[in-house]
């Protein structure tokens, strides 16, 4: 079976003139070269974002990187993820991508309707329109730590297309005892989507926990592939993090799924050896991923706030 090219290039600056020069390198790399007139959705990772430049969430001179590489291209171009707390449109405020957004003439995915789709494990999930009915969804990671699945990369980061506070209840439903049922939705949603493509955002990635509250891990780093199986076996070598510490590896690799090993994968320009990953801390214990009534009412409780403007 032909290997799957994974991208890494070294870049230590948010200025997004470099980012959009390393797009253009990553994405030849990949093979990945979307039509003129496609409209693409950049998915970051909006988890709740608090400040401006949240560490938690990709940063928004990233995503204005991405966009002019695709602007340039002759795409339309939607930004839109699905926070668990709050709107979409509430953290692009905050995080200060709506001016980006409004200085690029970028559209903002609302990600409110939503489709019911079956996953290969059998559980239905709410996946929001938006995402289903662009021609490529760009999937826009953020490198960090994750104290429920030590890791979160480019397959954890596609939860965001189920709506928010379904977010929540799908932890406290399918989170019980080794949290099996919820590592199989996060492994199956991937291929709800399949024409996707993950550029992760490792410039200055997040470490020791997570998904909020970590502190900044200086790694310098983008990533691309159209696999983000394929793409999360690698940036686990870059990090130096054993592959059977992640619930979602070991899942990929009780299936049998092609792209979990690094032996599946070509490097046309970095390879994983080429970073330093001394120093970069993992949770030793993770948390349960069950969520508490209390926690999904909370999220709840927030989206209707700001929806009646309280």
């Amino acid at each position: 079976m032909k290997k799957i090219n994974v991208a890494f290039a070294s870049i230590n600056t948010y200025q997004p003139d470099r980012i959009c020069q390393q797009v253009a390198g990553l994405f030849e790399a990949v093979g990945f070269c979307p039509a003129y007139g496609d409209q693409v959705l950049l998915k970051p990772n909006l988890v709740a974002p608090a400040v401006l430049n949240d560490l938690a969430c990709t940063h928004p001179q990233f995503v204005e990187g991405v966009a002019r590489w695709f602007l340039d291209h002759g795409c339309r171009v939607l930004v839109g993820d699905s926070p668990a707390s709050g709107s979409c449109l509430h953290a692009v405020e905050i995080l200060g991508l709506n001016r980006v957004v409004q200085r690029l003439g970028l559209g903002v995915a609302p990600f409110q309707k939503t489709v019911p789709v079956e996953l290969a494990c059998g559980v239905t999930v709410s996946i929001c329109r938006d995402v289903l009915e662009c021609h490529h969804l760009v999937n826009l990671p953020k490198v960090k730590s994750h104290a429920l699945v030590r890791v979160t990369l480019a397959v954890k980061n596609h939860f965001g297309i189920v709506k928010g506070w379904r977010k929540a209840m799908a932890h406290q439903v399918h989170g019980g005892g080794d949290g099996a049922s919820f590592i199989d939705i996060l492994c199956d949603l991937p291929d709800a989507v399949p024409h996707a493509i993950s550029l992760c955002d490792g410039i200055t990635a997040m470490h020791v926990t997570g998904p909020m509250g970590g502190i900044p891990y200086d790694l310098q780093l983008m990533g691309c592939c159209q696999s983000p199986v394929a793409l999360d076996a690698a940036l686990l070598a870059v990090l130096g993090v054993a592959p059977d510490r992640s619930p979602l590896w070991c899942r990929f690799d009780q299936r049998g799924v092609y792209g979990n090993d690094l032996a599946d994968l070509y490097f046309p320009l970095l390879a994983p050896d080429d970073f330093d990953n001394q120093g970069f801390v993992v949770p030793n214990q993770l948390d349960s991923i069950r969520f508490s009534l209390w926690h999904v009412a909370g999220s709840l409780a927030k989206r209707l706030k700001l929806r009646l403007g309280l």
